[in-house]
């Protein structure tokens, strides 16, 4: 198939969860025989895959809300409220990107696309409209409305009232969207079964009959060793310990997004006071600079390899108390053999039964107990780890199918164009 693919972020190698999500399902798409024209914000890095793929930019990219300063932020709300258009929106549309994705399909002199994947709820408007486009396949990372109200919901007390009235309002406005872009769709794809349940119902809600399909998490870069590496390898998920040394307990993340920041919360509040004396928590990641750390808690910041943080920690710990879509963190940590220790919520969209060396705790004290006391020693079995891992990928190459299937579909019972939302 000739694909466009639409995106929030060019990027050349992934530095984020949502980015790892794309280069995934990119992956995929490209592994399949298919050809990919990808468009979005960011420098065009360069393109591979034997000409089957080319990037265009739509000008550069729009940095996160939480890293623009307070004044910026506040005008960057104000324009939203004047334009009628959710903050998340309207800070992606800057630069016209509908006006120039279709020049840029005009111009191009390619055949109109056998397909058309959104990835992303808020690029859903740049192609709204647009003659001669089939139906899309939405890619929702996120249930988008439901982390915004839940984040309102969560803070009704400690935050301000200025604050809590822009998150109802962004939940209100992406709610709207969503049964917009959902409305014209041919499939939309999610991460989990959790998010799968509420967008099926939106479906109904919008009188959509989209399909809607999960792409299972599995490991990006490589699936786990057919041996265990010894400890001097580089690739070793763990330096062992010296006798009487502290357990180091990993977390990673990018800790201004708000769901990672509610589960450190969690952690350090309400798991940290009940992990023995002998035990440190080990951060990595960026958003960390104004967040006082107590004591037996260190901070790295960003990290370029991710195997130097699993070097330094004997568990690696996921506290996520809420938000949705899929943790790349988890995959990744299962993937390299570490001991894992998880809330439920952290494992959402990870299938069936999970290798041995992932342990599932959801209360502050059994989280504590589990992260002080799991096996770490030769902990993964790697034809597990190996097997769970093709697993996933096999779902996740079905799922991607019947999303093309469906496009096909749509196609021949010729639907009329989404509308402008």
């Amino acid at each position: 198939m000739n694909i466009v693919f639409v995106t929030t972020r060019l990027f050349d190698v992934p530095r984020s969860g949502g980015e790892i999500c794309t280069a995934r399902l990119l992956g995929e798409l490209l592994d399949a025989g298919h050809r990919l024209h990808v468009i979005g914000r960011g420098p065009a890095p360069p393109a591979a895959a034997a000409g089957a793929l080319r990037y265009t930019s739509l000008g550069p990219a729009v940095p996160a809300f939480e890293d623009l300063s307070p004044p910026r932020q506040l005008a960057a709300m104000l324009c939203a409220v004047a334009a009628g258009q959710a903050s998340t929106v309207h800070r992606l549309a800057a630069g016209g990107p509908a006006r120039l994705i279709r020049q840029v399909l005009m111009d191009c002199g390619s055949p109109t696309p056998d397909a058309l994947w959104l990835d992303h709820l808020q690029v859903w408007p740049w192609t709204a409209g647009t003659a001669g486009l089939p139906a899309p396949v939405l890619v929702m990372h996120n249930l988008e409305s439901l982390g915004y109200a839940e984040q309102a919901a969560a803070g009704s007390v400690a935050v301000p009232r200025h604050r809590r009235w822009a998150l109802e309002r962004e939940a209100r406005l992406l709610r709207r969207l969503e049964l917009q872009a959902i409305g014209s769709a041919a499939a939309v794809a999610c991460l989990s079964e959790h998010d799968a349940a509420p967008l099926r119902a939106l479906a109904r809600a919008s009188g959509s009959r989209a399909v809607v399909e999960v792409l299972p998490g599995f490991p990006l870069r490589s699936f786990a060793p057919s041996a265990p590496p010894s400890p001097s390898s580089p690739s070793a998920p763990s330096a062992p310990r010296a006798a009487g040394a502290a357990r180091r307990i990993g977390l990673i993340g990018t800790w201004t997004w708000a769901p990672n920041r509610a589960g450190l919360q969690w952690l350090l509040d309400r798991v940290l006071p009940l992990l023995p004396g002998d035990c440190r928590v080990v951060l990595a990641g960026s958003g960390l600079d104004n967040l006082q750390l107590p004591d037996r808690v260190q901070s790295l910041g960003r990290v370029d390899d991710i195997r130097d943080f699993y070097g330094q920690i004997d568990v690696i710990a996921v506290a996520t108390v809420q938000g949705s879509g899929v943790q790349e963190k988890a995959i990744e940590a299962i993937a390299c053999g570490l001991s894992v220790v998880a809330t439920p919520l952290a494992l959402r969209g990870l299938g069936g039964p999970l290798p041995a060396h992932v342990c599932v705790a959801e209360d502050p004290a059994g989280f504590a107990s589990a992260c002080a006391a799991w096996p770490t020693e030769n902990a993964a079995p790697h034809d597990a780890v190996r097997a769970w891992a093709q697993h996933q990928r096999d779902q996740y190459r079905g799922a991607v199918k019947r999303c093309l299937q469906a496009v096909s579909n749509a196609r021949r019972q010729a639907p009329a164009p989404h509308a402008a939302p």
